[in-house]
């Protein structure tokens, strides 16, 4: 994890330690250009650093150029520093990282994110539900119960029941038991807006209504046109089923889940239906771009060694790049690296795909992707081909972690 190992050299040589789970060096997720991506204050660095070790340095700026001196050897580079308000920002080597991140998606592909966590011993997901029949189940029960899918999807993509050679068991509960040996994780209820208390409709109903509020949206919001054609009516289940999943998990595992069974614009169902919106968007960019390459009138995409990614000079595709492809394994990796303890983090690759898509967004109605067909423009075109290549398959990624089936139109 390029992202994950950039942090532990920085805090390995500021201040001794492999220990990067604080807020000593700041991590910036807005305004990159001017601010850079991390910063902190030397003050803070010299109370907090082993005081056994001695350094060498005695200002901001002797420690920002040694900090871009020893980053040479690092997988991510720093390319300079700036002395802001008395703290040392630090800018990370764009070219460089652009280079990194997206070839490691392309060779990885739907590998990209998978990193092999080493428990001690193999992992056993539990729940206290017996009913799968969705006409019974509650929505309390149907969230504990797509947890655990998610949990076990990322046990399998991390690797971590591979090498250990004894069990261990971990359930998922709506309560707290103190007396049983198994490790416990509380799943928080889902709750009506309308009294605070326990949703009384059933899984099943639940689905059918989001199915409802998904193809409502697609038309008035994304002006979709609907046909009596049969796909349809799986195209909105499927839309639902994806709604339902980000409803419940994109708050914390131990948190309650509070929706509104009257309004079928919720912040929730927005978020689900534009991440797959703009799955699509994607699947039907490239698409389009295949065509005017078959047609002649694009050049076919080069190959990666051949293009200038010096030419992605946007705010908004660093933005992309750097706090979502190439965050995106440490964040698959946080998810449960704290299972064993009683704490997952499913919330965070919920926010991640609604993060990226929101980025993409902003970058797709602001910059116009597919150009016109002149030779001075080829370039920036295919570098762009090339990054968006890479949000695809994070997107993808993410989507099969959330057992969420991505669309190819809209």
């Amino acid at each position: 994890m390029l992202y994950k190992e950039f942090l532990i050299n920085l805090y390995k040589y500021l201040l001794n330690t492999e220990d990067y789970d604080n807020n000593i060096i700041r991590k910036h997720t807005r305004n990159l250009e001017k601010v850079g991506e991390f910063s902190f204050s030397s003050e803070k660095l010299s109370f907090c650093r082993n005081k056994e070790i001695e350094y060498s340095y005695s200002s901001e700026t002797e420690i920002g150029e040694l900090i871009v001196k020893q980053s040479k050897k690092w997988p991510l580079q720093v390319s300079k520093y700036a002395i802001i308000n008395n703290s040392v920002h630090i800018y990370v080597d764009r070219i460089l990282c652009y280079k990194g991140v997206i070839k490691q998606t392309l060779d990885e592909k739907q590998n990209y994110g998978s990193h092999r966590i080493d428990f001690a011993r193999n992992i056993n997901v539990l729940t206290d539900i017996e009913e799968s029949n969705l006409n019974e189940l509650s929505l309390s029960q149907l969230r504990m119960l797509l947890l655990k899918e998610v949990v076990l999807r990322l046990i399998e993509f991390n690797f971590c029941n591979n090498k250990a050679q004894n069990n261990t068991f971990i359930r998922l509960a709506s309560n707290f038991n103190k007396t049983s040996n198994e490790t416990y994780i509380v799943c928080g209820p889902v709750l009506s807006t309308k009294n605070g208390h326990k949703c009384d409709i059933s899984a099943a109903e639940y689905y059918r209504k989001r199915t409802i509020d998904m193809r409502l949206m697609a038309e008035h919001k994304y002006g979709l046109r609907i046909t009596s054609q049969v796909g349809w009516q799986e195209f909105f289940e499927k839309l639902g089923q994806a709604a339902v999943t980000i409803d419940l998990l994109q708050n914390k595992t131990n948190r309650g889940v509070t929706i509104n069974l009257n309004d079928p614009t919720t912040a929730n169902s927005k978020g689900a239906s534009f991440i797959l919106y703009n799955c699509a968007r994607l699947a039907t960019l490239f698409k389009e771009f295949d065509k005017r390459v078959s047609d002649n009138v694009y050049p076919a995409l080069p190959s990666f060694e051949n293009i200038d990614l010096s030419l992605l000079n946007q705010p908004e595709e660093w933005e992309i790049l750097f706090l979502y492809v190439l965050q995106f394994p440490y964040i698959v990796n946080n998810c449960i690296k704290e299972i064993m303890e009683g704490r997952l983090y499913i919330h965070n690759l919920c926010n991640i795909l609604c993060g990226m898509c929101s980025a993409f967004s902003v970058y797709y109605r602001r910059i116009r992707i597919l150009t016109e067909p002149r030779e001075h423009l080829f370039a920036v075109l295919h570098a762009r081909i090339y990054l968006l290549k890479s949000v695809e398959q994070v997107l993808h990624n993410g989507l099969h972690l959330l057992n969420i089936q991505p669309v190819k139109q809209m």
